[in-house]
C-alpha cells in the first residue's frame, strides 16, 4: 500500500522479491510508498521493523527524502560499515530495537531539521484533510509555494499527494473496521466528492479496487503506520 513514512526492515527468514525481480536485503531502508507495488514472499517468512517520520531520510541520511521513495535500500549503502548490522537479522527483536535506535541516536542531525515543516506533517497527519495547505504554509509564516517546496524537501511529497494517501488511509480503516455501510458512504466519510476519484485513488494506492481489495482481504498485509 502507499505510505508516507520509510521503515527500516529485518528479514529474519525466507527472502522478498521485489516488483523488478530484484531479491529485498535483509536489512534494508523501505522508501515511503507513492502507489501500490507488489513483493513476492520466497515460501515462510518472519521480519520485523521499525517506522521513521517522513522526514528522517534527509535528518539522518542526508538523502534528498524523494530519492529513496518507492525503493529498497541496503542499510549498509546508507551506512558503510555500520557496526552489527550483520548480526541484525538473528537478533531478538527487542535487542534489535534497542540498538538501531542506538545508531540512530549516534547519528548527526545538526542543521538537517526543518521544526516548522515537521510540526506541518504533524497537523497533516492528526487532521489529514481537516487542514489545508494555506492555512499549514501560514501556521509556518511561509507563502505557499515556499512552503511546498520545504514541504517536498522534508518529506519527498507534495502537500497535496501526501494528504491524498493520508486520505486514502482513511478509506482503508474505515473499510477494514466496518463502520460504514457502503463504498458511497466511506468515499464521502473520508473527504472524496464522489465515487469515481475514491475509486482511481483507491486503484492507485492499494493496487486494486475496493471490492477486489475485500475479496483478497484475508490475504492482505497492513504496511502502513497509524500516526499518532
Amino acid at each position: 500500500m502507499a505510505e508516507t513514512c520509510p521503515n527500516i526492515v529485518v528479514i529474519r527468514n525466507g527472502s522478498f522479491t521485489e516488483a523488478d525481480g530484484t531479491l529485498a536485503p535483509a536489512v534494508h531502508l523501505a522508501g515511503a510508498l507513492t502507489r501500490a507495488t507488489d513483493n513476492t514472499a520466497q515460501g515462510p517468512f518472519s521480519l520485523f521493523g521499525t517506522y521513521l517520520w517522513p522526514w528522517a531520510v534527509q535528518a539522518l541520511f542526508q538523502r534528498e527524502a524523494n530519492a529513496v521513495q518507492d525503493r529498497f535500500i541496503a542499510w549498509g549503502e546508507l551506512l558503510p560499515g555500520a557496526a552489527r548490522q550483520e548480526q541484525w537479522p538473528t537478533m531478538h527483536a527487542e535487542a534489535w530495537f534497542n540498538d538501531v535506535a542506538d545508531v540512530l541516536r549516534r547519528l548527526r542531525t545538526d542543521g538537517a531539521r526543518d521544526a516548522e515543516l515537521e510540526e506541518a506533517v504533524r497537523s497533516l497527519a492528526k487532521d489529514g484533510a481537516a487542514v489545508t495547505v494555506e492555512e499549514l504554509a501560514m501556521n509556518c509564516g511561509l507563502a505557499r509555494r515556499q512552503f511546498e517546496r520545504r514541504f517536498k524537501a522534508c518529506t519527498g511529497f507534495s502537500p497535496a499527494l501526501f494528504q491524498r494517501i493520508l486520505r486514502f488511509q482513511r478509506t482503508y480503516r474505515l473499510l477494514e473496521n466496518g463502520v460504514a455501510r457502503n463504498l458511497t458512504d466511506v468515499a464521502l466519510e473520508a473527504g472524496y466528492f464522489d465515487q469515481s476519484h475514491f475509486i482511481r485513488d483507491f486503484k492507485r494506492f492499494g493496487g486494486m479496487d475496493p471490492k477486489q481489495y475485500f475479496r483478497h482481504a484475508p490475504e492482505k498485509v497492513d504496511n502502513f503506520v497509524r500516526l499518532p
